[in-house]
């Protein structure tokens, strides 16, 4: 039985191709994500789907956690690390994987990776793309979906709390 993962479901990841008028590949940074994105972050249309991020300039790390209405952690918290992205910044991207678990036999979880673009970015705005190319069986194998599932994600920056 093949099984499809719910990209829907799965968390934003980041990457970007930038293509000038030309046609040529244009560097990331024409399109202005050369600026920190560390900090709080969170998804546009569900405020209980929260990011911590740190950028370092060329490597950026998003790790994923849910909140409850008033901000404290949500029971049903998947965990520190068990889900994970980590986007690089290159000469003509901005792109990366998403690393999770995803449930597979009863007591058995099998590594899922997926793809991730940066469509846009602001200081306090991310698009991103998650894209994923296989499924997963319920051994763990990976099986050809035939095409590409996609799935478009909006982060934006949680603004700090006013001392």
């Amino acid at each position: 039985m093949r099984r499809r993962f719910a990209v829907s479901v799965v968390l934003p990841v980041l990457a970007a191709c930038a293509h000038g008028t030309s046609g040529a590949a244009v560097p990331y940074h024409a399109h202005g994500c050369d600026f920190d994105l560390s900090g709080a972050w969170q998804e546009e249309n569900d405020s209980g789907l929260r990011y911590q991020a740190s950028d370092d300039g060329t490597h950026l790390s998003l790790l994923p956690h849910r909140v409850n209405p008033d901000g404290t952690p949500a029971a049903a918290d998947s965990g520190p690390g068990d889900i994970q992205m980590d986007l690089e910044r290159g000469p003509y991207q901005f792109a990366g994987e998403l690393r999770m678990k995803e449930a597979a036999e009863p007591g058995r979880d099998c590594p899922l990776l997926l793809q991730v673009k940066v469509l846009s970015c602001a200081t306090d705005r991310l698009a991103l793309e998650i894209q994923q190319t296989y499924a997963l069986n319920p051994s763990c194998a990976t099986v050809d979906l035939g095409s590409i599932a996609s799935d478009q994600h909006v982060l934006v920056r949680i603004a700090a709390a006013p001392r």
